[in-house]
């Protein structure tokens, strides 16, 4: 896969919005899981039909999912961004993408823990503050690790086509010359 084709498909990867939310094998964008986390936070604000003990196992299963997707996406990343990025850009991403999965696991494992039985309402409207808190934070982790990715992504993508661009009107120059 050429360099320019790897960090188009990490980009259209970021910005896909239409993956399958059931299938964990598959690549998830950093879009993808920041709507998802955010689906799930808003679901557990409005779905008061649902007990908050069984719309914290929806959210916990979404997360469950986005964590799988994320590991997906950042796999692929990991496998085929190092020849672009170099060592230290690489070195970091790697850190990141293993703080970001550290964060999911911790925010899946706070969320769990909360004891929800026999809350009264403040209570219970307590601890739905502090999930959407919880999940705030992650979301914020995540948007902040994809926009610094996505420059960078940016960048490279710009000096590719420019030497791309160069290499072209050099070889058309040398065909003129050639005649």
């Amino acid at each position: 896969m050429e360099d320019l084709e790897i960090i188009t498909k990490v980009m259209d990867q970021h910005e896909l919005l239409q993956e399958h939310l059931g299938s964990v094998n598959s690549i998830m964008s950093d879009r993808r899981a920041l709507s998802l986390i955010e689906e799930a936070k808003d679901e557990l604000g409005v779905n008061w039909r649902l007990s908050l003990t069984q719309r914290r196992e929806y959210l916990i299963a979404s997360l469950l999912t986005v964590e799988q997707g994320m590991k997906s996406h950042y796999e692929f990343e990991e496998e085929m961004l190092p020849p672009l990025y170099g060592e230290l850009l690489t070195r970091a991403l790697i850190v990141e993408h293993s703080e970001l999965i550290d964060s999911m696991r911790e925010t899946i494992e706070a969320i769990s823990a909360l004891s929800l039985e026999e809350l009264n309402h403040q209570e219970e409207l307590e601890r739905e503050a502090l999930i959407s808190t919880t999940l705030a934070a992650l979301r914020d982790k995540k948007l902040d690790h994809q926009r610094r990715e996505e420059a960078v992504l940016v960048t490279l993508r710009r000096i590719l086509e420019e030497q791309a661009r160069n290499k072209g009107e050099a070889e058309d120059r040398a065909a003129v010359g050639s005649k």
